[in-house]
């Protein structure tokens, strides 16, 4: 039972900005909270149709997210969540909106056995970007609809008061290849955590790292994820509370 309030703050290669609030609070088996993300790509020159050295404008592209969702658990065992999102996005003085809303769940088939080597497997799958399509004056674009499929493991040492946590993922995309993602997690006293992430299947990235730092019930976490081709790197640092 809480509440936990994140900002997040990413810095793409390009200037290419987004940034993150949401806050969620949970009462017994019920969870429900809001999500409002905000994206910029700067710097993006306006030509017409005739070709010119010079371009006739510099404009920006911005889009906004506002997603409300909930989750409920049962018996400590299994998971279900759905958000639903307003999508909307503008590029110089053309704008479109659209809904769309994502679902998923997590099982966790052993907890409870009292089993240390099975009881901390989970299961979880979801469908992301589920929705209309978003019309740009004649045309229209479909989200960008993922499916996942994933499976954790967590692994606590009470004498060290650490605790392991591996993750791996199957990402489908509706428009691309079948990628796999893996995550590793060290917490260490409740303080430290380390992480370190591996992407297969994309040409332009693979390694990704983070750590984060706790003290009583507020936190700092920061993501560094570098891009190959001289395209840069992307930087991620997010700011948590609890209440």
């Amino acid at each position: 039972t809480g509440t936990l309030v994140n900002l997040t703050h990413t810095h793409w290669f390009q200037d290419v900005t987004a940034d993150y609030f949401s806050a969620f609070t949970k009462t017994g088996e019920n969870a429900w909270g809001l999500n409002l993300s905000l994206g910029k790509v700067p710097g993006i020159e306006k030509r017409d149709e005739i070709p010119t050295t010079e371009p006739l404008a510099e404009i920006d592209a911005h889009d906004v997210v506002l997603s409300f969702y909930y989750a409920r658990s049962f018996k400590n065992k299994y998971s279900l969540g759905i958000s639903a999102k307003w999508i909307y996005e503008k590029i110089d003085v053309y704008s479109a909106s659209g809904f769309g809303f994502d679902l998923g769940g997590i099982i966790s088939p052993f907890a409870g056995s009292g089993n240390p080597i099975t009881e901390n497997f989970r299961f979880g799958a979801a469908i992301l970007d589920l929705g209309s399509k978003i019309k740009f004056q004649e045309d229209k674009f479909p989200l960008p609809t993922q499916y996942k499929a994933g499976v954790g493991y967590s692994l606590e040492k009470k004498e060290w008061q650490s605790n392991f946590t591996l993750n791996m993922d199957v990402v489908k995309p509706r428009d691309d290849d079948t990628k796999l993602h893996l995550g590793t997690e060290y917490e260490l006293y409740q303080i430290l955590n380390l992480r370190l992430g591996y992407q297969f299947g994309y040409d332009e990235k693979d390694l990704s790292f983070g750590m984060g730092i706790r003290y009583k019930k507020y936190a700092i976490e920061y993501a560094f994820v570098p891009y190959k081709s001289d395209l840069g790197d992307v930087h991620s640092v997010s700011l948590k509370a609890e209440f």
